[in-house]
């Protein structure tokens, strides 16, 4: 059995990517400990991040279901960049495990950190992502397809 510590903090790893990746890198721990699946999930966010980190420099953010509490048992924020966004969610301990996201139509979504830890849709005018983890965090990339709109709302 591995640490306890490890063990119950394991479906909140997979928040740190997502956290990381919407603006500057900072790591405050070692990685060498890290297993080969954490390791794995760090480089993928570092490389995902140094693709998009020049749209950074033009992005707007807006929070879709509007700005959160504190205590909010989920939060959405978007990073429009134009014909891409970043869209991060988290999943805090709420008891529903759907987040609805207004979203305008003509968007193809990519699942970036990590992957699978959240299945999405878009569907009548929101994105619609389901979490598994009461404690979990995705970022996603809607990117303007040929007939949508821009990303960011007018």
């Amino acid at each position: 059995m591995g640490d306890p510590t490890t063990e119950r903090l394991r479906p909140l790893i997979g928040s740190v990517p997502t956290n990381a990746v919407l603006g500057r890198i900072h790591l405050d721990s070692c990685l060498d400990p890290l297993d080969p699946g954490r390791s794995a999930l760090v480089a993928r966010a570092a490389g995902i991040h140094k693709g998009y980190r020049s749209d950074l420099a033009r992005d707007v953010p807006r929070w879709p279901p509007g700005l959160p509490r504190r205590d909010a048992g989920q939060i959405a924020l978007a990073v429009d960049c134009g014909e891409v966004a970043y869209l991060a969610v988290w999943r805090r301990g709420s008891p529903s495990d759907m987040i609805d996201l207004p979203w305008p139509a003509g968007h193809d979504l990519t699942p970036l950190v990590p992957p699978e830890a959240a299945q999405v849709r878009w569907e009548a005018g929101a994105i619609h992502v389901r979490s598994r983890e009461p404690r979990s965090a995705a970022l996603l990339r809607p990117s303007k397809t040929v007939e949508g709109r821009p990303c960011r709302e007018t």
